[in-house]
């Protein structure tokens, strides 16, 4: 136990206040109605009972009142209250072992993995030992009280990931697994490289008492890479632009004739050699491969460098012939142009219609319809048959408008008075959707400062799925699967009359990437990473089958349907009997081999550690405030002594009286 203000425990010392009330107090002198003292012989007074404690209970009492009124001045509380009566001499042990893309690099991952196998058996019998993987997740590998050999065996059988890194999820872990341990002696060892892009040092978070060892690899030589290539967008009867490769040196040292191939469908068709200078990159143009009537092609950029990380000298993308999307866009005034606009520069082919027919849709892949007064009946069978439907929903929307179509109930529209209230933002937008996937990297930039002052109240149906909402939980864009077509509802307009998001950069993207959706058309131009998630809802959801890039087929769950992509490569998605290909790269980051050095991060340690130890003080004595506790029990005893005191003194006062007087 502590206290928060020890110096009221000098208080103790008023426990010689009782003791000299009852030792020096003078007894009171008892007058008895005598008739005569004539016959009574005179005696001595006995002084020596006033020097012996009487009453013991009442002094007991107030003994125990003193204490505790002191106690609750100090204020106590305990550091760590699950740790009960814990010996110093045990041992809670945590080993964090960095496994993210960087530790494959000069045999770093053999290296770690032997340091660690040495912190899990240096351990003293009885010690709690737990072994953890940190890269940007967190895998606990150990069970409560799993012997040493079998944790050094799991190490052992586990190999380093392609990860980015996220050394600060694997300190909170830690950190909250050791917050419940009843051990004495408390610590975290941390095996890694200590790469900067994944330290994260502001997020550390280090409880009081626990302590932070660190081991880290050697530094690996310098680095090259491919960054990223530059993929061509191929139409029909179009020839396409070069396929351009950037090519990154990490070292501080020259890169000379570097080769650098072209793959198609796993075959080197051209290869051209490079000079890059120190902590530079250079671009390296390839001629686009004649796809010949096939659908989609199987490409890759390999960088032959004798380096130290060979993973990132990969990098896998396809190309496909893509077909212009027809599209019937039905709207008027400022929406209009807006629209056309977006979908112009999107290089679709659309068409423009004062009157919406049959006809017409039937030749369309996507219908966009802008505050539309009536949906006429032909759309439904429509959309069921595959086709897409998206609605913006303004002022002029057919007010009661009811259509099997509809994935919402409106319910009235609502303006926000700009000058007094304030506007309403895009919030719990679902990043992993296929439509705002190409966003997620870049959240804020594109969305943060949106603003609207008119919307669309509306009830989600539960067929209905929200792909994101306003900041007052009202739904704003809404998705529908009706038979094998799709709709989507947003619940503003297309103009800058209810919003200001058509001003902004995302509106041009956003409206590209809801038309491609709805068309069934996959986005090529974001390529995605290991650790991201693909959401397979485009491809049939769970019905799909996915291959990975080693050709084992993965299992997919069904709800939602989110596919975990944990290696480069190429991975191939089966649906409706047709084939189709997602390419998936390291993470860029971890092609940055520069690392921190131990000291500077055991004295950030040794910082957040402070700061945790200032707020826990303050966090623990709210949790465990017994003072408030001594306080209540010293105000009852307060009222005991008073009664109990009364109780003596009142007696002791009383006249004495013989038989028979009055």
């Amino acid at each position: 136990m502590q206290f928060l203000t020890p110096f009221f425990l000098a208080g103790l010392a008023a426990m010689a206040v009782p003791l000299w009330f009852h030792l020096i107090r003078k007894e009171q002198s008892t007058h008895v109605p005598f008739s005569s003292l004539r016959y009574v012989p005179p005696r001595e007074l006995e002084l020596v009972r006033r020097h012996r404690l009487r009453q013991w209970p009442l002094f007991l009492l107030r003994l125990l009142l003193v204490v505790l009124a002191v106690l609750a001045l100090a204020r106590p509380y305990s550091k760590n209250f699950s740790r009960g009566w814990a010996s110093s001499a045990s041992l809670a042990r945590v080993v964090l072992v960095d496994n993210s893309l960087s530790m494959r690099a000069a045999g770093r991952w053999k290296t770690a993995q032997e340091a660690a196998e040495r912190e899990i058996a240096s351990a003293p019998p009885g010690s709690e030992i737990t072994l953890a993987l940190v890269s940007d997740r967190v895998d606990v590998l150990s069970e409560p009280g799993e012997p040493a050999g079998r944790l050094v065996a799991k190490l052992k059988q586990s190999p380093a990931t392609y990860r980015a890194t996220r050394l600060d999820q694997g300190i909170q872990v830690a950190g909250d697994m050791l917050k419940q341990s009843r051990m004495g002696t408390r610590e975290i060892v941390l095996v890694s490289d200590f790469q900067k892009n994944g330290l994260h040092l502001s997020s550390w978070n280090i409880p009081e008492g626990v302590g932070l060892r660190t081991f880290a690899v050697p530094p690996a030589p310098s680095n090259l890479s491919i960054e990223d290539v530059q993929v061509p967008v191929l139409f029909e009867n179009t020839q396409p632009a070069d396929i351009v490769v950037r090519v990154q040196n990490r070292g501080a040292g020259e890169a000379n004739d570097i080769p650098v191939e072209l793959r198609v469908q796993d075959q080197a068709v051209e290869t051209k050699r490079v000079n890059i200078g120190p902590k530079s990159s250079a671009l390296v143009p390839f001629r686009a491969p004649d796809l010949k009537g096939e659908a989609i092609m199987r490409l890759a950029a390999y960088l032959d460098g004798n380096d130290s990380l060979p993973e990132d000298n990969w990098f896998f993308f396809s190309m496909r012939r893509l077909h212009r999307i027809p599209i019937v866009l039905s709207a008027a005034g400022p929406a209009l142009l807006f629209l056309k606009e977006a979908i112009n520069s999107s290089n679709a082919a659309w068409e423009l219609n004062s009157g919406l027919n049959a006809e017409s849709l039937r030749k369309a892949r996507v219908l966009v319809l802008h505050d539309p007064e009536e949906i006429p009946a032909y759309v439904t069978p429509w959309v069921q048959d595959g086709g897409g439907l998206l609605l913006f929903w303004g002022a002029r929307a057919g007010e009661g408008l009811k259509s099997p179509l509809l994935p919402v109930t409106p319910q009235g529209n609502r303006i926000v008075r700009r000058e007094r209230e304030e506007a309403l933002r895009l919030a719990e937008i679902q990043w992993q959707h296929p439509v705002f996937q190409i966003f997620a990297d870049q959240q804020k930039r594109y969305f943060s400062g949106i603003q609207f002052y008119g919307y669309s109240a509306a009830a989600v149906l539960p067929e209905g799925k929200v792909l994101a909402r306003f900041n007052l939980e009202s739904p704003a864009l809404v998705e529908k699967n009706l038979g094998r077509g799709r709709v989507l509802w947003f619940a503003s307009t297309a103009s800058n009359d209810w919003n200001d998001f058509v001003l902004r950069p995302a509106f041009v993207p956003f409206v590209q990437q809801l038309t491609g959706y709805l068309s069934g058309a996959q986005n090529q131009s974001g390529l995605l990473r290991v650790g991201e998630r693909l959401d397979l809802t485009a491809w049939g959801g769970a019905e799909a089958v996915a291959i990975d890039p080693g050709g084992s087929r993965l299992t997919i769950p069904r709800d939602p349907p989110l596919l975990d992509l944990d290696r480069p490569g190429i991975y191939e998605l089966r649906y409706n009997r047709q084939s189709d290909y997602v390419s998936v790269n390291v993470p860029a980051s971890e092609s940055n081999l520069e690392t921190e050095a131990v000291q500077e991060i055991q004295a950030h340690a040794g910082r957040a550690r402070s700061a945790a130890a200032e707020l826990s003080a303050i966090a623990m004595e709210n949790r465990q405030s017994w003072w408030r506790i001594f306080l209540a029990a010293a105000a009852l005893l307060a009222l005991g002594e008073w009664l109990l005191a009364d109780l003596y003194y009142g007696a002791a006062s009383a006249p004495a009286r013989f038989p028979g007087t009055r």
